[in-house]
Order: structure tokens, then C-alpha cells, then sequence
């Protein structure tokens, strides 16, 4: 009996002790893990490329992790990382997404904003009637059509209801320049855009080829004006050679001053185009000193808002006029409401 007991004795302190060693190294392994810290790798700004693609990396430092892209409170994408700890998600619309990566023990969200395909031109055209255009930068995007037209291009497009519930859409900013000595009321003047097919968009184009000019107002000599054409289409275009053609020029009387014509680029810049994030623009100044030649005053006109013909579905975010001083010794101009 007294031998039993100690055999039990034995037994019980054994067990108590193992078990102590598998508490300790349970303890001593939960807080090795949880002492590395989950670390995630990804670029918060990414671009659509020409295909309207934009492709996210993302990289982690731990194993059993998985990630899920939303936008909108909607699901994107969700999955486990490879066994390199890297997993990338492929989206096809700009817009703010959120990307949640989670790891056994902790969590972490970034912020990503994928925006849409655009090219910095910087380029000039050729001259027609004293004026010229530089064509700043071109933004491609590919639309949902929603049930009633949400932009100025859209909404003057005779024949919306035409679209498809997926169209093209281009936006060409630029800067008009007035070279010559008479003022050009731009209200009289018609412009369309030629694409590198050949094909023609005008504002009384259709949902097939249909093109709108933001400015249409009075360009005044020696001075410059900063707006923009918006491109649209049932199918993709390209637009590396555009051509802008003017039927002609009036002044503020209606009086013809031009005779209008193709500009087209100048192509000893050409290698200047990139593919690059766009940069914020600024306001033009305005031009006050101006006199018509009929010794009336033109009085200075107000800066044009376009700020409600960009929303985060359809246009770009920060859709603001721009100048680039070094360009010309001239004073500027600024669009009228």
C-alpha cells in the first residue's frame, strides 16, 4: 500500500511537470508569434494602364494571411497569399478601394487609389488663323452608363439613350492661344476632334462619335485661355496624332476672321508623351488691360467652374483650369460663366 502510494505520488508530479513544459512552450510560442508584427508592402496610388487594367502587388512578412479588396462596400476580390507571401489583385475601374490583409493574430487596411489612364502630352500644334492649341494631357476611361446623364458632355449628347452600358470616354486638356490682333468670340466657332483613324467627333455627333468643348466665350489677342474637349464613343479610340479642326473664326460682332482649318500636333515633340500620374493644376489670371478696338471695355470675366462635371465615377477628381507661364510671355485668359 505505502509503495503504491509513492508510485502514485511520482507518477502525478510527473505529469504535473510535462504539462508545466507544454504550458511554457505553448506560452514562449504565442509570444514569439505574436511579437512579429504584420508588415504589408503595396503602392497606395496605382494607374489603369491603356487596357484598362491596373494590376496591385501586395507583399506580407507571415504565413496563414489573407487579404480582401472592397470598394463601395462591395467585395473586389479575397483570397489567401502564395507561399512567397504575395498575392495580386487585378481591377478594371479607377475609384478608391480599400485593401484588408489579416493575419492569424492582427489586421491591417490601406487605402489605394487606382486612377484612370493618362497621358502627358505637352505638345503643340500647328498654327491656323494666328491661333494654336497645346494639348496638356489626355485621361482615358472606360464608362458605365448611368439611367440619366450626370456631365455637360453627356447631357448635351442628343442621343444618350444610345449608349452602351459600357462606353469610352476621353478628356483632351489644353490651352487655346490668340497670336493674332482681333478678339475671336468662340461662341461662333465650331471644333471637332479626329481621332488616329480618321474618324470625326463634333458636338452634333452621336453616341457613335461625339465630341464637347468646355470653352465658349471671347478669346482676346495676345492672350491664352486653359479648357477642354471630352471625347465620346461606343468603341475604343487612340488618340497618339489628333487632329482638331475649326470651321471658322468670328469676332464679337460676327464678322468673319478666320477661315478656320486642321491643327494638327507638332510631331518634333513627340517623344515628349508619357503615361504618368497627373499633377493639380492652377487657376489663370485673368486679363484686364485688354481695350476692343472700338475703345469699348471688355470687362473682366469671371473664372468658370467646372467643378460639377467631374464625379469619382465618371471624371477626373481634381478637374481644375491650368496655365503653364513658361510657355508664353502673354498675358491670360480666363472662360467666362
Amino acid at each position: 500500500m505505502f509503495n503504491f502510494y509513492r508510485s502514485w505520488r511520482k507518477l502525478a508530479i510527473s505529469l504535473i511537470l510535462v504539462a508545466l513544459v507544454f504550458m511554457l512552450n505553448a506560452c514562449a510560442t504565442n509570444t514569439q508569434t505574436k511579437g512579429k508584427e504584420l508588415s504589408v508592402k503595396v503602392d497606395d496610388k496605382i494607374m489603369l494602364t491603356k487596357d484598362y487594367q491596373a494590376k496591385i502587388t501586395v507583399t506580407t512578412n507571415t504565413d496563414n494571411t489573407t487579404f480582401k479588396l472592397t470598394a463601395n462596400k462591395k467585395t473586389i476580390q479575397s483570397g489567401k497569399f502564395n507561399s512567397k507571401k504575395k498575392a495580386e489583385l487585378v481591377v478594371n475601374e479607377p475609384g478608391k478601394y480599400t485593401l484588408t490583409i489579416k493575419s492569424p493574430h492582427e489586421a491591417i487596411t490601406k487605402k489605394i487609389t487606382v486612377e484612370p489612364y493618362t497621358v502627358i502630352v505637352n505638345k503643340s500644334t500647328t498654327s491656323v488663323d494666328n491661333t494654336q492649341y497645346i494639348i496638356k494631357k489626355i485621361v482615358y476611361e472606360k464608362v458605365k452608363k448611368t439611367k440619366t446623364p450626370d456631365d455637360n458632355a453627356e447631357n448635351n449628347l442628343s442621343d444618350y439613350d444610345q449608349l452602351n452600358a459600357q462606353y469610352y470616354r476621353a478628356k483632351i486638356y489644353y490651352e487655346l492661344q490668340n497670336n493674332g490682333d482681333a478678339a475671336i468670340d468662340l461662341s461662333y466657332t465650331q471644333a471637332s476632334i479626329i481621332d488616329d483613324s480618321g474618324k470625326d467627333y463634333s458636338f452634333e455627333g452621336t453616341a457613335d462619335a461625339y465630341s464637347y468643348d468646355s470653352i465658349d466665350s471671347i478669346l482676346r489677342p495676345k492672350t491664352r485661355r486653359t479648357g477642354y474637349f471630352v471625347m465620346i464613343s461606343n468603341t475604343p479610340f487612340s488618340l497618339e496624332n489628333l487632329k482638331i479642326n475649326i470651321n471658322s473664326y468670328s469676332d464679337t460682332n460676327g464678322d468673319l476672321v478666320g477661315n478656320g482649318g486642321i491643327f494638327e500636333l507638332n510631331q518634333e515633340n513627340t517623344s515628349s508623351s508619357t503615361a504618368i500620374t497627373p499633377s493639380t493644376e492652377t487657376s489663370a489670371t485673368q486679363d484686364t488691360n485688354y481695350v476692343d478696338p472700338d475703345d469699348t471695355t471688355i470687362e473682366p470675366e469671371s473664372s468658370i467652374d467646372d467643378s460639377t462635371d467631374d464625379s469619382d465615377d465618371s471624371d477626373d477628381t481634381n478637374d481644375t483650369t491650368e496655365s503653364d507661364t513658361a510657355d508664353l510671355d502673354m498675358t491670360e485668359d480666363q472662360d467666362e460663366e
